[in-house]
């Protein structure tokens, strides 16, 4: 999550994207600011919802694979934040993960300990190089 246009600018030049290049599009028949460098070529892209400015979209290149993660069916309760119905991840144009809401509740309780970075980062480090971890999910 960027906080700042600085941070959201770094982390799409990390996945090759190249922030101060955008133009408007149409996408799964919404308009949408696509915001990459080269729209000639099958690069690395944001697509971002013209209305709700929210992510539609983003796929570039990791190595020799292309990866790509879709947000779709975004709903607002009322007057509350937008989320997307639908979350697909796709590794070389196949669905790896595809993760639908079915319950929102936006006063849950989240335990605080979800949120420890420290235990996070402790946790990733047990995981060995070549280990598979998500492997079960494709």
């Amino acid at each position: 999550l960027a906080t700042s246009s600085i941070m959201l600018e770094n982390i799409l030049k990390k996945r090759g994207i190249e922030p101060l290049s955008s133009r408007i599009t149409i996408l799964d028949r919404r308009l949408a600011y696509i915001i990459g460098r080269d729209f000639t070529k099958d690069g690395s892209f944001l697509w971002v919802d013209h209305d709700i400015f929210a992510p539609l979209r983003i796929k570039g290149l990791d190595e020799n694979r292309v990866f790509e993660v879709r947000f779709s069916g975004y709903k607002s309760p009322g007057e509350g934040p937008v989320y997307p119905d639908s979350v697909e991840f796709l590794d070389n144009g196949k669905t790896v993960v595809e993760l639908k809401t079915h319950v929102v509740n936006f006063s849950a309780y989240l335990p605080d300990s979800l949120f420890d970075i420290d235990g996070i980062r402790r946790s990733t480090r047990e995981i060995n190089k070549g280990d598979q971890p998500f492997k079960e999910l494709r």
